[in-house]
């Protein structure tokens, strides 16, 4: 006849652990349940209002082209100062950041070894040899013309700007959040 070992009953200790660990997941599973309620009404509110944010959305795109077109058919109101504000949106004119023209690189990079030697490194890192667009368009322009560089499409141009603030970024997210679930 054979005998089989009784099995010991666990050590209080892992019974206790055991049950500790059952209540944790039966709470994570709770947590999981209020997470879920609590996007399912997120998207109930969403869905209910979303029309009307892309209607206003709308609105203040078209309403900003016509402010923006209208200061552009002004643009003598805007000779001095160049700009104003208006419940907190301002409108005027502005120079447009202009694009850099250089026609020989090797001159330039000699007249900047000549005239501007402390900033070599940053205007032409690659040893001198080639210059940096980049670095060259945060020289002013009476720097830039000492060096040769022209600028081009640096025009003055009508703008239009209101607070960018967290309302705004909100906008943009809920917009872009609702397009990417296909709503």
């Amino acid at each position: 006849m054979s005998r089989t070992k009784p099995v010991a009953p666990p050590p209080p200790a892992m019974a206790e652990i055991e049950q500790r660990a059952k209540i944790y997941a039966d709470l994570r599973l709770r947590l999981d349940r209020c997470v879920a309620a609590i996007r399912e009404g997120m998207r109930k509110v969403q869905d209910k209002h979303i029309d009307d944010l892309r209607g206003v959305h709308a609105e203040i795109g078209a309403a900003h082209d016509a402010l923006k077109e209208l200061v552009r058919a002004h643009p003598e109101l805007f000779s001095r100062p160049k700009s104003a504000a208006f419940h907190g949106i301002t409108v005027g004119w502005r120079k447009e950041k202009g694009r850099v023209e250089i026609e020989d690189e090797e001159r330039v990079i000699d007249r900047i070894q000549r005239l501007m030697p402390e900033q070599l490194d940053r205007l032409a890192p690659a040893g001198g040899r080639k210059l940096s667009k980049t670095a060259l368009a945060d020289l002013t322009a009476a720097e830039l013309k000492r060096l040769g560089v022209t600028v081009t499409a640096d025009d003055d141009v009508p703008f239009v700007k209101g607070p960018q603030d967290a309302l705004d970024k909100a906008v943009e997210q809920m917009l872009s959040a609702y397009a990417k679930e296909g709503a």
